[in-house]
């Protein structure tokens, strides 16, 4: 059985990792980032339409902010974002599918003109026709050091799953058995980061980590 490779951040790597687990799947966990909250303030005399993001990790690092906006909507990439968003105590939330970008295209189908961006750092900003973003920085990425563990897994045939562009793009430098690994993005524009020359390379319809987990089980199966 080809090893899972998870690099997400914390807290989602562990849990990713019990899940594949729990599948009977042979996991090797190692976070290639840390999240570091990033302090900001917003002018709450800005009537915003809407609150975009396109992480739960802009949820987690800004609850003291957002306890003070959850009367507004919010639109938010995949569904890990939204339930993050509900525990926070949001009530009003559309969900997207793709990416920030196609986000921002429902922000104005729905009629919204200015919303509040909460977005990491590095993010892709997302420009679209009719939409004004104001956009904060909820959290930094920081690259953490590759432990032994994970550079060995990674030099043989392995099943890796990759959540951001950033990862995708590290992993492929990182990555010595390329041609006989698969590589499970969270979307299409993960996938684009990632490169050619993967063995698999592939992405769930919808975003979500167990969806990627249904997708990297058959092939951490085939020898």
């Amino acid at each position: 059985m080809k090893p899972c490779v998870i690099v997400r951040p914390e807290p989602g790597n562990q849990a990713t990792a019990a899940a594949a687990r729990a599948l009977g799947l042979s996991v090797v966990a190692a976070p290639l980032y840390s999240i570091v909250p990033v302090e900001f303030n917003i002018d709450l005399s800005i009537s915003y339409d809407a609150i975009l993001i396109t992480s739960s990790n802009s949820i987690r690092t800004s609850l003291p902010v957002l306890k003070q906006l959850t009367h507004l909507p919010l639109l938010a990439v995949g569904e890990a974002s939204a339930q993050a968003a509900r525990k926070a105590g949001f009530d009003t939330i559309f969900t997207g599918d793709a990416d920030g970008q196609a986000l921002g295209q429902k922000a104005v189908e729905l009629g919204f003109r200015h919303v509040l961006h909460l977005v990491g750092d590095p993010y892709k900003p997302v420009e679209v026709a009719g939409l004004t973003c104001d956009v904060r920085t909820a959290y930094r990425a920081t690259e953490l050091p590759v432990p032994p563990e994970l550079e060995a897994a990674l030099q043989e045939p392995c099943v890796i799953l990759a959540h951001s562009p950033r990862a995708a793009r590290r992993l492929s430098e990182l990555a010595s058995a390329k041609n006989a690994s698969s590589l499970i993005a969270l979307s299409a524009q993960v996938a684009k980061a990632a490169g050619e020359g993967w063995k698999h390379l592939l992405w769930p319809e919808r975003p979500s980590a167990d969806a990627m987990l249904c997708l990297a089980a058959p092939l951490c199966a085939d020898a």
